[in-house]
C-alpha cells in the first residue's frame, strides 16, 4: 500500500511486522518505521528501543479495505 501525506509512504510487512517506508532512501533496511499492533487498526510507532511512540491509524472503507492512513493526526489517502 502506499499512501502520500507530505512525501510518499510506502506500507509494508517486513519479517512478520508492519512497517512503514518512505522512499527514496539509499538504505531502505534501515529506514523502516516499525508497526506495533494496539488494537483493530490501531497501531504504535516502535522506537529504536522498542518504546511505543506516536499512534498511526489505518481508515477503512465499507468493503474492509484502507482507504487511509492517520499517521500523527496527518490525514495521508491510498493512491495505490
Amino acid at each position: 500500500m502506499i499512501y502520500r501525506v507530505e512525501s510518499e509512504t510506502d506500507v509494508l510487512i517486513t519479517d512478520g511486522e508492519v512497517t512503514m517506508m518512505s522512499p527514496p532512501t539509499d538504505n531502505p533496511s534501515e529506514s523502516l518505521t516499525r508497526l506495533k499492533h494496539i488494537k483493530n487498526n490501531v497501531f504504535k510507532r516502535l522506537r529504536d528501543d522498542r518504546n511505543l511512540a506516536e499512534t498511526v491509524v489505518f481508515e477503512t472503507g465499507p468493503d474492509g479495505k484502507v482507504t487511509r492512513l492517520v499517521p500523527n493526526s496527518n490525514n495521508a489517502l491510498r493512491v495505490r
